[in-house]
């Protein structure tokens, strides 16, 4: 499993927050991305739902790869981060602030055990 997926049942991501100016930031290093402190630094699980902030509809892409795919901002609001990740649906029905909520998923298989990585997918209507 990925190191920015805690691994929790639900699964979530990992962002780093810093004691020292406050930032949440995505994904984790060993510094804050915001000021630059090495110190004061914890890991935090993020939510699982977002926003779609922008996106772009991928049509070209290496052998191997299904086109089109959306690849996208998602602003996740509690954290105050936003995430670039794969958007998981029709590029027809993708619209700028679409509810999203993270899913995670085998995307290949490694020495026969599972790696995990995560994509949006569109929120179920009435679930916000």
């Amino acid at each position: 499993m990925r190191d920015d997926v805690m691994q929790l049942d639900p699964p979530q991501l990992l962002g780093l927050h810093c004691a020292t100016c406050g930032a949440v930031t995505f994904p984790k290093r060993e510094f804050c991305a915001a000021c630059g402190a090495r110190e004061g630094l914890s890991t935090r699980g993020l939510s699982s739902s977002g926003t779609l902030h922008c996106f772009t509809v991928v049509r070209q892409a290496p052998p191997g790869r299904a086109v089109p795919y959306v690849l996208a901002y998602v602003d996740l609001p509690r954290d105050q981060v936003r995430v670039m990740a794969q958007l998981d649906t029709a590029p027809e029905g993708v619209r700028i602030g679409l509810p999203v909520k993270t899913e995670f998923r085998t995307v290949r298989m490694d020495d026969g055990q599972p790696v995990v990585g995560y994509v949006f997918v569109p929120e179920e209507e009435g679930s916000l």
